[in-house]
């Protein structure tokens, strides 16, 4: 593998994991602080709640990862 190659895909997974970091924690944070009230309602401990919205990550992820690699590139070859 060429060094170009190498420095093209180090950058490239270093964009991609941060692209895909921000929006996760985003997505945790505003899905969290819209559904406290629901959680509050039925009385559910607010840790299960934050549980309850964790288990939702994989779910974004898979459905973000075409974004996050478009916003990667974009940024790496620029």
């Amino acid at each position: 593998m060429l060094i170009i190659q190498r420095f093209i895909l180090k950058e490239f997974f270093q964009y991609f994991g941060l692209v895909q970091a921000v929006i996760i924690i985003l997505f945790v944070t505003i899905d969290y602080l819209t559904r406290i009230g629901r959680f509050m309602k039925v009385g559910m401990p607010l840790l299960h709640g934050l549980g309850y919205i964790l288990l939702k990550v994989p779910y974004i992820v898979i459905m973000l990862m075409p974004a996050c690699a478009i916003l990667a590139a974009i940024v790496a070859f620029c």
